[in-house]
C-alpha cells in the first residue's frame, strides 16, 4: 500500500503536471464501487475546477471550485497518471477524468481497493488522523504524548492511523532500525531521549524518501508509480525492510523477520535490543 512518501510523490507529480486550474469537463466511471452513487458523484463533479491538491494521511484531496473535496485513497494498487505524462501501459483503468484542454487523469487500479469519496468538509472528514510527521506545525510534545500514553508495541502503535498519519510497514521499520529501538518494546516505557530519536528518525525516513520518489517494490502492474508513470528509487536505500537474513549494514548480524499483528516486521537483533524488565 503507498504510504506517506508515495502520495506525497503522486501530489507532487499532479502540480508539475499543472493539474490546479484545470475544469473537468467529463468523468467515466467504470468500476461503480469505486465512488458511492457514481452517477450522483458525476453530476457534482462535472464542471468543476481543481482549486488545490494536497496530502493528508494517505489521502489525496481535490479541493474543487465547487466547494466540496474529492478524497482519493489509493489503497493497495491504485494510480493517479496524467495520460499525457505518463508513458505507462493504460490498463486496469477505472475512471478518466477529461478536462477542458483536452488533457485527462486517469485512475488504474489492478486490485480494485481504492476509492473516491466525495465530502463537504474535508478536515472534519478526516480528523480521525493523527499526526503529521512531515508538517511544519509539527509538535515534539504532542508526539511524545501520543506515544507515551500507549502500553502496546512500538511497531504496532506507528502503524495506528490515528497516532501517526501516514506511516505504513516499510516506513515503520526504517524508522525504528535507524532509532535503534525493537519493534517490539513498549511504547509507554519511552524516554525522552528515545522519543527525540523516534520522531527526529521518522521524519528523516519519510523526507529522504519523498527526495528519492518513493519507494517501487517490483515490476508488476500493481507497483508504485507517480503519476508520470515513473518508479520511485527509495527501495535502493532500505536498511531494514525486506532485508531478512541480509547483514544489517551497521554490525552484519543478519537482519530478523518476525510477524506482528499480521504484518512483517524487520529489524537487527543487535542493534535493536529489546530489554525485558
Amino acid at each position: 500500500m503507498p504510504e506517506l512518501p508515495e502520495v506525497e510523490t503522486v501530489v507532487q507529480s499532479l502540480l508539475e503536471g499543472d493539474i490546479i486550474g484545470k475544469k473537468i469537463a467529463t468523468i467515466s466511471i467504470t468500476y461503480p464501487k469505486l465512488v458511492e452513487r457514481p452517477d450522483k458523484f458525476i453530476k457534482e463533479v462535472e464542471g468543476t475546477v481543481i482549486q488545490r491538491c494536497y496530502r493528508r494521511g494517505k489521502f489525496i484531496l481535490f479541493d474543487l471550485s465547487c466547494g466540496k473535496t474529492l478524497l482519493v485513497h489509493l489503497r493497495m494498487t491504485g494510480k493517479l497518471l496524467l495520460s499525457e505524462k505518463s508513458k505507462q501501459s493504460m490498463a486496469h483503468i477505472h475512471a478518466v477524468f477529461i478536462f477542458s484542454d483536452g488533457s485527462s487523469m486517469l485512475y488504474s487500479d489492478v486490485r480494485k481497493f481504492g476509492r473516491f469519496t466525495l465530502v463537504e468538509n474535508a478536515i472534519e472528514y478526516l480528523s480521525h488522523l493523527g499526526l503529521e510527521m512531515v508538517a511544519e506545525d509539527f509538535s515534539l510534545p504532542e508526539f511524545c504524548k501520543r506515544i507515551t500514553q500507549s502500553n502496546r508495541s512500538l511497531k504496532t502503535l506507528l502503524l495506528d492511523q490515528t497516532v501517526i498519519a501516514g506511516l505504513g510497514n516499510i516506513y515503520a521499520d526504517e524508522a525504528l532500525y535507524q532509532a535503534e529501538l525493537h519493534p517490539k518494546k513498549r511504547a509507554s516505557t519511552l524516554t525522552k531521549k528515545e522519543l527525540t530519536t523516534l520522531a527526529t528518525a521518522i521524519q528523516s525516513i519519510l523526507k529522504e524518501a519523498i527526495k528519492r520518489g518513493g519507494s517501487s517494490l517490483g515490476k508488476g502492474l500493481g507497483n508504485f508509480l507517480n503519476s508520470y508513470g515513473k518508479s520511485g528509487k527509495n527501495q535502493q536505500e532500505f536498511q531494514a525492510y525486506q532485508r531478512t537474513g541480509l547483514p544489517c549494514r551497521a554490525c552484519s548480524t543478519p537482519i530478523k523477520r518476525i510477524v506482528m499483528g499480521q504484518r512483517s516486521t524487520h529489524f537487527c537483533p543487535s542493534c535493536q535490543t529489546l530489554k525485558i524488565l
